[in-house]
C-alpha cells in the first residue's frame, strides 16, 4: 500500500492519488480486511517469512490474502513466530513467486474469504487408488471442523490390520485426549448403512471405528477389510468432525 505524507496547515489542494489511497485503504477495511505495507517473502510451500515481529502484529487463526502475480489466495495463519508465519490454504500453497496485495484480518468471515479449504487426506491401512474423495475443512475459532467422503474404486483397498487411520487435517492441539470421538461416520455397502466413530489415536492422526452391537452394550471396533464389511468398489465412507487445534 502506498505511503503518503502530512499535509502541511492551511493547504488546500490535496492529490487525487493521496485520496485513492484512503479510500482503497477504507473500502479493504469496510471488507473486513487490513491491508499492510510489510514485506512478505515464500520461504516455503507454507510459510512466508515478514519483516517485523509478527508475534506483537498478529494472531493464529486470522485470515490472509495475497497475490502471486493472479486473484486472490486465502489462507490462516496457524503459526505466528518472530519472522515466520505458517499459514494453511488447505490445497492452495504459497509458490515460490513474488507476494503483493497483503491483507490480513482477524474476523472470521471477511469479503471474499472461502467458506472452506480442500484438503487432500493421508491414510494409513487404506489405499485410496481410484478412490473419488471429497475433504473439506474450515477454521472457527480454535475449532476445525472437516468433512471426508470416500467412494472406493476398483483399485482401492483396505488393509487387514486396522484400523483405518488419516492425518488429522491441522495440528492437534497439546494434551488432546485419545478416548473421546471426535466425530461420526456412516460406512455404506450394497445399500446397508454401518454406523462408526472418529477418534483421537495419536497426537497426529485420526482413526474410524465401526460401533459393534453384538453384546448388550455397544463398542467399538477397528475398521479393517472385513470389518464393518468387506469392503469393495462402489463402497462408502462419510466423516463428519471437530477437532481443537494447537
Amino acid at each position: 500500500m502506498e505511503t503518503f505524507s502530512r499535509l502541511t496547515p492551511g493547504v488546500t489542494q490535496v492529490k487525487a492519488d493521496q485520496i485513492n489511497v484512503i479510500y482503497d485503504a477504507l473500502e479493504s477495511l469496510n471488507k473486513g480486511w487490513i491491508e499492510i505495507p510489510s514485506t512478505w517473502v515464500y520461504a516455503s510451500s507454507t510459510t512466508v517469512t515478514v519483516d517485523t515481529d509478527a508475534t506483537a502484529r498478529y494472531k493464529k487463526g486470522w485470515r490472509v490474502r495475497f497475490k502471486q502475480g493472479g486473484a486472490y489466495q486465502y489462507y490462516v495463519m496457524t503459526i505466528v513466530a518472530a519472522t515466520l508465519l505458517t499459514l494453511d490454504g488447505g490445497t492452495v500453497t504459497v509458490a515460490n513467486a513474488a507476494i503483493t496485495d497483503v491483507a490480513i484480518s482477524p474476523i472470521l468471515d471477511p469479503v471474499g474469504f472461502p467458506d472452506y479449504f480442500d484438503f487432500v487426506p493421508s491414510w494409513t491401512n487404506f489405499t485410496p487408488g481410484d478412490a473419488t474423495i471429497t475433504a473439506r475443512k474450515w477454521f472457527t475459532g480454535k475449532t476445525l471442523d472437516f468433512e471426508i467422503y470416500v467412494v472406493l474404486g476398483g483399485t482401492s483397498s483396505v488393509s487387514a490390520s486396522g484400523p483405518i487411520t488419516f492425518v488429522a487435517p491441522a495440528t492437534l492441539a497439546a494434551g488432546a485426549g485419545y478416548t473421546v470421538p471426535v466425530g461420526q461416520c456412516l460406512m455404506f455397502d450394497s445399500g446397508t448403512r454401518y454406523q462408526g466413530v472418529v477418534k483421537i489415536a495419536s497426537s497426529t492422526t485420526l482413526g474410524i471405528h465401526a460401533v459393534f452391537t453384538a453384546s448388550t452394550y455397544a463398542s467399538l471396533s477397528d475398521t479393517t477389510s472385513s470389518v464393518p464389511f468387506t469392503w469393495a468398489t462402489a463402497d462408502r465412507l462419510e466423516i463428519k468432525g471437530s477437532i481443537t487445534w494447537a
